[in-house]
């Protein structure tokens, strides 16, 4: 064993560089770059750096292993090799370790491999230094860490081994990825053929198709006998996931609509609805149905098929269901069989031409609306080849569900919450009941379906309250889009479902600030608004006070997520009351989640139910931020003595007058109102800090320290006194005075103050 300061001729951190959302120039490494284990060039950042020659000595060069030391503490001890493309130059950036290895004495791809190692990761946790929100090491302590060094033939043979397997490794991904297509439609529309099989599938079909006591196996299994006598189960199950994934849904997007999937036979159909149980047991022995004339029960099933909200909701149909079937609700046609009657096909096709009012429906070409307009054919025979039919291919996106839509926002708020400011007890209890709640849906997850087995690595990451102790940003993202697609929501109230989206959302656009906040606040008041005219119902009634403290000021002056979650358990069951029976596109309105469909910098139009002065102060300032006064404060840019006689004027006279002000605002200035509801502008409040940061050699404490207050100062508009900096979220692990030192500690004052000195302006209202 060798220490790995004596193998590596250089293990530093990288060159400290603001990187900036859309600059250009050099790329530069961050802590996203590795995390798949590889060099991801599409995760690299940029800071307008176009002259290289202050970084030269950063720039990676071939062989060079980056790590991950600041990170969740499962990440610690990630590694990615780097091989240089081209003429690029990618400079290594903070946040990320580069060791470079000394080529006489290790190959950086036998220490890449090492590196990978449960010999090498198993030392990681005695060097960790563990923290409120992530965990560290040092160069100092990796230094000292073991690594095995054998003689370089010995590298080069572990080497060829270990790049043999990774092949192997990439050969079967690539395969699955093929076999995906190939077991979708290849057997049931040409058959199954002994000599393009591979070696383990000809094994098995060995087995299974050699004649008992002979040595007799047919070469070739006609495409006519499949799904007949021969039943493929990768088949089956893909179908079967395809028509739930990819089919039209109603309620919102968390139930499949009503389908008929047209089998070869009888066999062909209970073995299609055996396995349907088998993939989804939440829906097993009523959602799925055969219908065949031997069955006594069949002309009942249809009946059943043909109420909308009644099971089942897939019809799987031998010959009974291929005419004179009238069910308007119809959206998705399966065909898992060859049809040679042209004139039979169109009449199958035919059964879901129907238009159907009022049916909310979900997919991939128009998201969520009202009304029928089509309907998605799975044509699994190629049917559509066979009678030469045009088959007019649609490439949609991704349909959140509302039950995707409820687990991502739960996921979000559990992140926010893990903050300093929501440290409290009562914040921590309901951050808890979120993780309960989607840690049982995690594990409620159907094992043996085929869409969760090609995700277990993260279901099994995810499964347990301990994995959410500390979410970072990736897990937040492998949860959002791994997982939350999973999930299911066994509930049947779309519209209490349609409630708690908008509710969570709310307490999103609330935590993070967003403009969205007061479209979801207006959905909210408007919907209150609405109960209230229901008054007449008891359940209603009951529920008055709080009904009507959502459209008082003293719910929105207490803006606080918990009053949020206590109005969405108490009126979440009531919603559906507004729904008269009739699909009316009201309720559709007023539950639309504005977190989802509200696009990146446009606001949303805001409704004024009361006309009090402080709204008016509040929408004046939202719809003039690009103003020039306003545009200042928000910017850190100090104003003229005519700029604030403008908004003096504004909101002194126009709006109201003195007496207003004080009332709403008591001795707030001007300055600092407007960057409070306005908020301050991140980058220029993080340039104010540029020169501290570049000129010194920050420590973890500290550069987590300044981002507090860069956080702080955007969302207060300044630093009232020096004690605020005593108090949380600044008193934790350690106080300003316990980890900055006297030099620091002036020049941090100093920034503190340019910010007092922008916004304080002598005004009447100060």
């Amino acid at each position: 064993m060798a220490i790995l300061g004596e193998v590596f001729s250089i293990i530093r951190n990288g060159a400290s560089i603001k990187q900036i959302d859309g600059a250009n120039g050099f790329p530069i490494t961050r802590i996203e770059t590795i995390s798949n284990r590889v060099i991801d060039r599409n995760r690299l950042g940029y800071a307008n750096v176009f002259d290289i020659t202050e970084y030269e000595s950063y720039v990676l060069q071939s062989g060079d292993i980056l790590m991950s030391h600041i990170n969740s503490e499962k990440h610690l001890g990630k590694t990615a090799l780097y091989i240089k493309k081209g003429n690029e130059k990618i400079i290594h950036g903070m946040n990320l370790l580069m060791l470079r290895a000394n080529s006489e004495v290790i190959l950086p791809l036998y220490a890449k491999y090492f590196f990978d190692s449960n010999l090498f990761l198993k030392q990681i946790p005695n060097i960790t230094k563990k923290s409120v929100n992530q965990a560290s090491f040092t160069v100092t302590a990796l230094k000292k860490l073991e690594i095995k060094i054998p003689q370089m033939v010995e590298q080069k043979r572990i080497i060829d081994i270990m790049s043999r397997l990774d092949n192997i490794i990439q050969y079967r991904k690539d395969q699955l990825e093929k076999l995906d297509l190939f077991v979708k439609s290849k057997f049931v529309s040409e058959g199954i053929d002994y000599d393009q099989l591979s070696d383990d599938d000809k094994k098995r079909y060995e087995e299974d198709f050699t004649e008992d006591g002979t040595n007799d196996m047919p070469e070739y299994i006609a495409e006519g006998l499949i799904n007949k006598i021969v039943f493929n189960r990768g088949t089956v199950d893909r179908c079967i996931t395809d028509l739930m994934e990819r089919g039209i849904k109603i309620n919102g997007g968390d139930k499949l609509g009503k389908s008929i999937i047209f089998a070869a036979t009888k066999e062909h159909a209970r073995y299609i609805v055996e396995r349907f149980d088998k993939l989804y047991p939440q829906y097993a022995g009523h959602f799925a149905s055969v219908v065949v004339c031997e069955d006594d029960y069949a002309q009942s099933i249809i009946d059943d098929f043909k109420v909308p909200d009644k099971n089942p909701f897939i019809a799987v149909s031998v010959d009974m269901m291929d005419t004179g079937i009238d069910v308007p609700e119809l959206v998705n046609l399966v065909f898992f069989k060859k049809v040679h009657s042209k004139t039979k096909f169109w009449q199958m096709i035919g059964r879901g031409t129907r238009l159907c009012e009022n049916l909310n429906c979900v997919d991939s070409r128009n998201g969520e609306y009202e009304d029928k307009k089509y309907f998605f054919i799975f044509d699994y025979g190629q049917n559509f080849e066979f009678f030469r039919a045009k088959k007019n291919g649609v490439e949609g996106n991704k349909i959140i569900s509302l039950t995707e839509s409820i687990f991502i926002k739960q996921i979000t708020l559990i992140k926010a919450m893990q903050e300093p400011v929501f440290g409290e007890e009562k914040y921590q209890a309901f951050r808890n009941e979120l993780i309960d709640i989607v840690v049982r849906q995690i594990l409620a997850l159907n094992k043996q379906s085929v869409v969760v087995r090609l995700k277990r690595r993260y279901v099994e990451a995810y499964n347990s309250k301990e994995a959410f102790q500390y979410l970072s940003s990736e897990a937040v993202g492998e949860l959002c889009k791994e997982i939350a697609p999973l999930v299911y929501n066994e509930e049947q109230d779309e519209y209490a479902k349609r409630f708690d989206n908008l509710m969570y959302g709310l307490m999103i656009a609330f935590i993070e600030k967003r403009s969205s906040f007061n479209a979801c606040k207006n959905q909210l008041t408007k919907t209150a608004e609405m109960l209230e005219g229901k008054s007449g119902i008891p359940q209603v009634k009951n529920k008055l006070p709080e009904i009507k403290l959502i459209q008082s000021d003293e719910y929105w002056k207490a803006n606080d997520i918990l009053l949020f979650e206590n109005t969405r358990k108490e009126l979440r069951d009531l919603i559906q009351l507004l729904y008269d029976g009739r699909k009316t596109k009201i309720i559709k309105t007023v539950l639309t989640d504005p977190i989802v469909e509200t696009k990146e910098g446009e606001v949303l139009p805001i409704v004024q139910d009361f006309e009090n002065y402080k709204k008016k102060v509040n929408r004046y300032i939202e719809e003039n931020k690009d103003s020039l006064a306003i545009f200042k404060l928000t910017h850190n840019k100090p104003i003229t003595d005519a700029e604030l006689h403008g908004l003096q004027n504004v909101f002194l006279k126009q709006l109201g007058n003195e007496a207003d002000y004080k009332r709403e605002f008591k001795d707030t200035p001007i300055g600092i109102l407007v960057r409070n509801i306005a908020g301050m502008d991140k980058e220029s409040v993080r340039d104010a800090f540029t020169s501290f940061i570049n000129s010194q050699k920050l420590n973890q404490n500290q550069i987590v320290f300044v981002e507090k207050l860069i956080d702080y100062v955007c969302a207060n508009g300044y630093v009232k006194t020096d004690e605020v900096l005593e108090k949380a979220p600044f008193d934790k692990p350690k106080t300003i005075y316990n980890i900055f030192e006297g030099p620091q500690l002036d020049e941090i004052f100093d920034i503190i103050d340019t910010f007092k000195k922008t916004a304080m302006v002598e005004d009447i209202a100060g």
